[in-house]
């Protein structure tokens, strides 16, 4: 991801990763046809609802709200 100079911002690299397999995910599920698409899009878009849950309950633990982090939620 460009924009990530400093390890600090790793998080948002890893953000827009998650971000791009849910993209990714949505578009392999979108249709109905036959084949491999779906089941892996279907594993794709479970693993980045599970990191978003995951996510959130950081931000409760923490018992913080990050505004940075609040769009991945969403």
């Amino acid at each position: 991801m460009s924009g990530v100079q400093e390890p600090r911002d790793l998080w948002r690299a890893e953000a827009a990763w998650w971000a791009r397999l849910h993209r990714d995910g949505s578009g392999l599920v979108a249709g109905s046809r036959f084949g491999p698409d779906p089941v892996i899009g279907s594993c794709a878009l479970l693993a980045a609802d599970a990191w978003r849950v995951t996510a959130a309950l950081e931000l409760v633990a923490r018992g913080q709200g990050q505004p940075e982090l609040r769009h991945v939620l969403a």
